[in-house]
């Protein structure tokens, strides 16, 4: 046994995702007996072995499963030129990372279907069209590929991608099914945009036949004096409420490039952002990539403390990736 314990055992608590204390606590031993399994200085007690044998051979199990799960994807794969060109001119836009997002698949699988050039047939139909829209967006001015995005935890992105999961779809087709557009739907899934505005809510839920969010997600926007992370386009804009407030413009790398504040005589938030729309330098998505927005009249403000905490948390909020010792959620440091 000794010959073949220890690698089953360190490959399958690889697999698993667990370190040595973390596997020793699941068998209530210590996590130098896991180790000197692994490394071959001693063996399970009988008792032990079979426990521990019948939880490697479950990951076993999984891990065979899913093998041949992506063999049998790898064998839809076909040689079809017009797909890898697709793909091809998609990554000069976007990292392996997003595309993988946008297709619900592996990084790895986009990786190998760029060093082979062998592309499933079931992605065809979608890689085309979304060149043809993201080659359109560009034809003026092409932006850099951009950066692999720094996910966000959010409650709404995990929301979305398991009504995605149920549903069976991937961003790109959500997106042509609810007419939302499909870097909208990214950022929500990547956690760039918090939440999503109301009209855009209300498209992706009937998109996805969703009788009604989960009571997480229900409490994640009972915020609704502010939004972040917006996709800076005309339709993001127009359902902005035109009301006063203050609103910041995020460059692509999700850095602030402008502030600014609107009056009630003036239009409110929406008028601001559709003359800002009109400029030139808000054409240059490397400039203007993303817009967050909060409705003053809004905010929560029981008293002077509580107004406090809110303008802290929307601060924060609004740096983006600025560099900031404070982390999203911050809870302030004298209680």
């Amino acid at each position: 046994m000794a010959k073949w314990f220890h690698t089953r055992i360190h490959e399958a608590r690889e697999r698993a995702g667990l370190s040595q204390a973390e596997l020793a606590d699941k068998f209530k031993i210590s996590g130098a007996t896991i180790s000197n399994w692994e490394n071959r200085v001693s063996e399970p007690r009988e008792d032990q072995r079979e426990k521990v044998l019948e939880w490697v051979e479950k990951i076993e199990k999984s891990h065979r499963r899913r093998s041949s799960e992506r063999s049998a994807e790898d064998e839809g794969a076909v040689e079809d030129d017009g797909a890898l060109r697709a793909l091809e001119a998609i990554y000069e836009f976007w990292p392996q990372s997003r595309i993988a997002e946008a297709l619900s698949v592996s990084q790895a699988s986009v990786s190998n279907w760029l060093r082979t050039g062998n592309v499933p047939a079931k992605y065809a139909d979608t890689l085309k069209p979304l060149v043809a829209e993201l080659t359109k967006e560009t034809a003026e001015k092409r932006e850099p590929r951009a950066e692999d995005p720094h996910l966000e935890e959010t409650v709404y992105a995990d929301w979305l991608r398991s009504a995605l999961e149920q549903q069976s779809l991937n961003a790109v087709e959500l997106a042509q099914r609810s007419g939302v557009h499909v870097n909208t739907v990214l950022a929500l899934l990547e956690g760039r945009t918090e939440k999503p505005q109301e009209r855009t809510r209300q498209r992706l839920e009937k998109a996805l036949r969703a009788t009604g969010v989960s009571e997480s997600v229900a409490a994640s926007e009972q915020d609704p004096w502010y939004y972040i992370g917006l996709d800076w386009t005309a339709e993001e804009i127009d359902q902005v409420p035109d009301e006063p407030g203050v609103y910041m413009i995020h460059d692509r790398l999700g850095r602030p490039a402008y502030v600014g504040v609107a009056h009630k005589g003036a239009g409110g938030i929406r008028a601001r952002l559709k003359k800002h729309n009109e400029l030139r330098w808000t054409s240059d998505r490397k400039v203007a990539s993303r817009f967050s927005y909060a409705l003053t009249s809004r905010m929560p403000r029981e008293d002077a403390s509580q107004l406090a905490k809110s303008v802290e948390k929307l601060l924060i909020k609004f740096m983006g990736n600025a560099i900031l010792i404070n982390e999203h959620g911050v809870e302030d440091i004298a209680g």
